[in-house]
């Protein structure tokens, strides 16, 4: 065994010895520079640094060498990557052999050469510089901090490596991957599926929030109201960091706090079970791609508890940023009308006899607030209720109803996503009630009340009329307007609605017929604005129906724009009802003062 280590020491001095006798000479350089592209690298942790150094001399003799090593200083305990030297086929290099004795250019064409620790350059010639261009990098930094390298060269002489002029100084600031959040964007919403949506699609626009108005619920069974998804994001507004190759999300312990009513819970399947929610609870937050199959405590569940206000969540990540605030409003009772109105704001209205009608119905619209002056858009429970009353449910009674004499009080019912509260009674009979809102089924027990005034209801038979001209006296060719209002069999003016409900001017069919009862007769007018009848036939300019009756909404009043005769003498007419008794008489004299003129000059 001894004399196998003898032999194999041996070989190696004699190696040794060999690659000695064609190492670099020891005459020392001439104008030697070292220099660096940047003096700075600023990387994350597990990253890598580069940097290029460019190196050149003028040698003495032939293969004069220098060698490029470095120190370096990492911050308090932990140690500076060892440094790997390369050059590329494509490198400036020129005038100098490789740490292998490989001359540039030779055969460094397809293949880059490494060398860790130094890099040794040697001169081909003593004819130019030689230069070659080395870069040089720092693998795995291994934690965040400052590591300061110094680049120096030193020369072989007579087997002496004294260190030479050249220095450079590299500093690499190296931080950990920014992995904490310091925002969220937080998709809150009062149906699972929005908020869902929007988080795993990373939309910037925020979600819902701020429809979540509901009601306060019970204390003794809170229910859930709504949902929250979160995406945390790093002081950069990422989602995800690249440490070394691995791609990691940006992943936050959530603590979100309750202040005011409601309560919150981070269990998925059970969150209204007792122990599963409180005022407060803390999320597993992250960032992946799909929430179906998440941990229990990556999405929040928002329940109310009885009580009205305002909730306040507050989100807080695990070091005490502040993440975003959210609100959800919890609405208790009605405690006020804002604002009621009847249905184009009609409050004269017709019936046909037959209560079942959706024609003949009183139609009321209203907002309603609790007593924090928040709208209400849902209905129900104890306290949250609105009626429509009438002073006479002879006239005016509940929808539908058959009896002449029901109960006072009309359901209404609201629109969650505007809430309107809409409120219909049917029509019975003629005559003025007086209309209320209130919220409860009796009067006695209502706390709130809103009056909307009277509304006079009006028969669908047209008995009597009255009629006139606007003049008493026309000159020939003359437009005249006639005023027509028909009353009903109780001596009420006529509605232009059928009800306040309606979009269009009822008509009275088979109303009246206009007769004229002396030769001169008035012709359709087309003059503007007028152009025929206001009503139904608005825009009419050839004729106008003298077989209906359209007066324009409450008016109860038709106007009709016609043409006199364009010869003198008195113009007259009648309007007959179906038995062809008059009901009213119009006349005019349309007077030329020209005949009195010519009558003047025959007498003499």
């Amino acid at each position: 065994m001894t004399n196998f280590k003898r032999i194999a020491l041996a070989v190696v001095v004699s190696l040794g010895f060999g690659m000695l006798s064609t190492g670099p000479s020891n005459s020392a350089l001439v104008s030697e520079t070292l220099t660096i592209d940047a003096a700075t690298d600023t990387v994350t942790t597990l990253d890598t640094a580069t940097a290029v150094l460019t190196h050149v001399f003028q040698a003495s003799v032939a293969k004069d060498s220098a060698t490029i090593q470095y120190s370096c200083a990492g911050p308090t305990g932990f140690s500076c990557p060892v440094p790997t030297f390369w050059v590329t086929p494509t490198s400036d290099t020129s005038n100098t052999y490789m740490f292998g004795g490989n001359e540039r250019g030779a055969d460094e064409t397809a293949t880059n050469f490494y060398k860790a620790t130094s890099w040794t350059d040697s001169a081909v010639a003593t004819t130019s510089p030689s230069r070659a261009v080395v870069n040089v990098k720092a693998e795995n930094i291994p934690a965040a901090g400052t590591y300061t390298y110094s680049f120096y060269t030193t020369n072989d002489v007579a087997g002496v490596y004294p260190r030479t002029t050249p220095v450079v100084t590299w500093t690499v600031t190296a931080s950990g991957a920014d992995r904490a959040a310091a925002s969220a964007r937080i998709y809150i919403s009062s149906d699972p599926y929005t908020a869902y949506i929007k988080r795993i699609s990373g939309s910037s626009a925020a979600a819902s929030d701020s429809a979540i108005v509901t009601d306060k619920g019970s204390a003794a069974a809170p229910a859930v109201v709504g949902y929250a998804y979160l995406s945390p994001r790093n002081a950069a507004g990422d989602t995800s960091v690249v440490v070394g190759t691995t791609r990691f999300t940006v992943d936050e312990s959530i603590t979100v706090t309750v202040s005011g009513p409601g309560f919150v819970s981070a269990h998925k399947t059970a969150p209204t079970t007792a122990g599963n929610y409180g005022k407060a609870v803390t999320l597993d937050s992250r960032n992946g791609s799909s929430l179906l199959n998440a941990s229990p405590g990556e999405s929040l569940t928002i329940l109310n508890d009885g009580t009205a206000g305002t909730m306040t969540l507050t989100f807080t990540g695990r070091t005490g940023v502040a993440l975003g605030t959210k609100t959800v409003t919890f609405t208790g009772g009605v405690a006020s009308v804002s604002q009621a109105f009847f249905a184009n704001a009609e409050t004269t209205v017709s019936y046909s006899g037959s209560w079942t009608s959706a024609d003949d119905s009183v139609t009321v619209y209203a907002y309603v607030k609790d007593s924090a002056g928040n709208l209400l858009y849902s209905s129900g429970g104890l306290d949250k209720n609105l009626y429509l009353y009438s002073s006479d449910t002879r006239v005016v009674g509940p929808q539908g109803a058959a009896s002449t004499i029901p109960a006072q009080a009309n359901a209404c019912t609201v629109a969650s996503a505007t809430g309107l509260w809409t409120c219909l009674a049917s029509i019975k009979d003629s005559g003025t009630v007086t209309m209320t809102l209130r919220d409860s089924v009796t009067v006695t027990a209502s706390t709130v009340s809103f009056d909307l005034g009277t509304v006079t209801v009006v028969g669908n038979t047209l008995k009597t009329m009255t009629a006139t001209y606007d003049k008493t006296t026309y000159a020939p060719g003359e437009r005249a307007v006639i005023t027509i209002k028909g009353l009903d069999t109780q001596g009420k003016v006529l509605s232009g609605r059928g009800n306040d409900s309606g979009t269009i001017n009822k008509t009275y069919a088979t109303a009246w017929t206009l007769v004229n009862t002396t030769s001169g007769a008035h012709t359709v007018s087309n003059a503007s604005p007028y152009c025929g009848t206001v009503g139904v036939n608005a825009g009419a300019c050839n004729t106008y129906v003298t077989t209906t009756y359209s007066p324009f909404k409450e008016t109860g009043m038709e106007t009709v724009v016609v043409t006199m005769p364009t010869t003198s003498g008195a113009v007259k007419y009648e309007f007959r009802n179906a038995l062809g008794e008059a009901m009213a008489t119009i006349s005019a004299t349309v007077v030329n003062p020209q005949d009195a003129l010519i009558a003047a000059s025959c007498c003499c």
